[in-house]
């Protein structure tokens, strides 16, 4: 049983449901089912479209999902400790320059992500920004 008291597979067939209306949340949430095999068989693939979607929308599990993608990205394994929205996107935008961890080399994306969590204080992003010459 979850939190709320729904049976998993439930769970997972609204989640699939709100996602494929859009919902950017229920696309994080069914990419964490996908990931960790919950109620369905594990889909890393999957799991990476989803949280990729819900990294994309303004949502409340935005930096979250960043950060899942990355972690996923990084490890493999999607194994991950749930953090911040600067971080995630931290995270991410170091994998697309050199096309880490299954992305397209996208050093245009990896400079957006970058100014994105410089512009919220990231320490990380900043620096990088620094290094190659640009402000956030």
């Amino acid at each position: 049983m979850l939190q709320d008291g729904r049976a998993p597979a439930e769970a997972r067939e609204q989640f699939d449901r709100a996602a494929r209306q859009g919902h950017p949340v229920a696309s994080f949430n069914l990419a964490v089912f996908n990931r960790d095999g919950i109620a369905m068989k594990r889909n890393i693939s999957e799991a990476i479209r989803l949280f990729r979607l819900a990294a994309e929308t303004p949502n409340v599990r935005q930096g979250q999902a960043h950060y899942e993608l990355a972690r996923i990205l990084e490890t493999g394994d999607g194994v991950a400790l749930i953090g911040g929205d600067v971080y995630g996107r931290s995270e991410l935008a170091s994998h697309y320059p050199a096309g880490a961890g299954g992305l397209a080399k996208d050093e245009a994306e990896a400079m957006r992500l970058s100014t994105l969590a410089a512009r919220r204080g990231g320490a990380y992003a900043q620096a990088e920004l620094k290094r190659l010459g640009r402000t956030s």
